[in-house]
């Protein structure tokens, strides 16, 4: 129930309560078997019976939880018990600058050759049209005259034919974002936590189950824009212009006739292309705003909604 406002988690309280204890046993329910075969192999304990609701077992025993999130970022909910806290992320170094410059030369070359591009990865998550998810992100960087630096994971996304794209394999986020100008990615936890980290707007494309808790925590914060499910994200472009017509009018009309029913209220500022909008609107920036409310995330204050 991420997506409830204030006044809907109020009216919904019992009901968002009982959510917990929902996803909890869900949860025990599909990993069971694997915690139960670790308790018999290796602590030589008896499995927990399905029938004893075990997804709330650590809550009824007040066993202390740690959650690995900024408190900055999504603050502890009143209503949670003192045996859960939220401590902040754990980060791990994933290895030496010089050595990560030595493996990666091609693209620290890339990097230093114009502005610092748009992040683009979707992780472990497989796409189901990978045609359509790189032709999209190649034609919104031919539109906006961006640079977009794509890191493919599960899914491979060839994006090497658009002049202003360049392809990555596994790196160092640590190492890597804080060389870009904003990022788009799936909404992992991990991700999402690298990227408000090196203050970069961001916009999450969730695939499934807590990505669009943290795409709406992003938009909540004023870190970034709300979150575009990967299966809205559509081509810039998808009515290109036709091709000329072969056989033109030797004789155009050099007065045509004017529209019979025009319009009497002509809009001034007409709104841009609609389906250019939801296409990765970080391609043209979440604006100072949201990077300035990502610096306060990354120092540990609480940011600011960005109503701009």
């Amino acid at each position: 129930m991420s997506g409830l406002s204030n006044d809907e988690e109020e009216r919904l309280g019992p009901r968002n309560f009982r959510s917990y204890m929902l996803v909890d046993e869900a949860m025990w329910l599909g990993n069971a078997p694997l915690i139960n075969g670790w308790r018999q192999r290796v602590l030589h304990l008896p499995p927990i019976r399905t029938g004893l609701f075990a997804g709330d077992l650590l809550n009824r025993h007040e066993v202390p939880f740690s959650c690995l999130w900024s408190p900055s970022f999504v603050p502890k909910p009143k209503d949670w018990p003192p045996h859960v806290q939220v401590v902040g992320n754990l980060g791990v170094k994933q290895g030496e600058a010089t050595k990560v410059d030595e493996h990666f030369g091609p693209l620290l070359a890339w990097l230093e050759q114009g502005a610092p591009p748009i992040f683009i990865g979707f992780g472990s998550m497989v796409i189901a049209d990978t045609a359509r998810v790189q032709e999209t992100i190649m034609l919104a960087a031919r539109a906006s005259g961006v640079r977009v630096l794509v890191q493919s994971g599960w899914s491979k996304l060839h994006v090497s034919d658009e002049p202003l794209c360049f392809e990555v394999g596994p790196c160092p986020h640590d190492w890597l974002l804080p060389r870009v100008a904003a990022v788009v990615h799936h909404g992992g936890a991990g991700t999402t936590a690298a990227g408000l980290k090196a203050a970069k707007p961001t916009l999450v494309c969730p695939f499934f189950g807590d990505q669009f808790f943290w795409g709406e925590m992003v938009r909540r914060s004023g870190a970034g824009c709300a979150p575009c499910p990967i299966a809205q994200a559509r081509n810039p472009n998808p009515n290109p212009s036709p091709s000329p017509n072969p056989n033109p009018d030797p004789y155009p009309d050099p007065n045509p006739d004017p529209d019979p029913n025009p319009d009497p209220y002509p809009n001034p500022n007409p709104d841009p292309d609609p389906d250019l909008v939801p296409s990765l609107p970080l391609i043209e920036g979440c604006g100072q705003a949201a990077r300035d409310s990502c610096r306060r995330t990354a120092d540990g204050r609480r940011p600011t909604k960005n109503r701009g």
